[in-house]
């Protein structure tokens, strides 16, 4: 197996150890305007990779966890494979060190 093979599979066994079933979790958030429209940008980890979403208009009144729910649901993913090994290391070493409670 390559090492880009164990990196990815140490990714979701952390993902499995550490948030169970969470669908994902916030890792990056931003306000920005686009074409004079407000918008809330949202990165999500998530066990296949990172998943990108975003709300327009008013800041979502919403948790985290539910706005991860949502952004997995309808967001862009990004899957593991396709990440250079860079990107794989740097996630890799973010989820060795969450401290976040695992769902059950």
């Amino acid at each position: 197996m390559t090492k880009r093979k164990k990196m990815i599979r140490e990714i979701r066994n952390l993902y499995a150890t550490k948030l169970g079933q969470r669908k994902g979790v916030v890792v990056d958030s931003y306000e920005a305007m686009e074409a004079g429209i407000r918008t809330y940008n949202f990165t999500v980890l998530a066990k296949d990779g990172l998943h990108y979403g975003y709300w327009s208009g008013s800041n979502p009144e919403l948790v985290k966890r539910t706005i991860a729910a949502r952004v997995v649901d309808t967001g862009g993913c990004e899957k593991w494979n396709t990440l250079n090994d860079n990107e794989l290391t740097g996630w890799l070493k973010y989820i060795r060190h969450f401290q976040g409670k695992k769902s059950r």
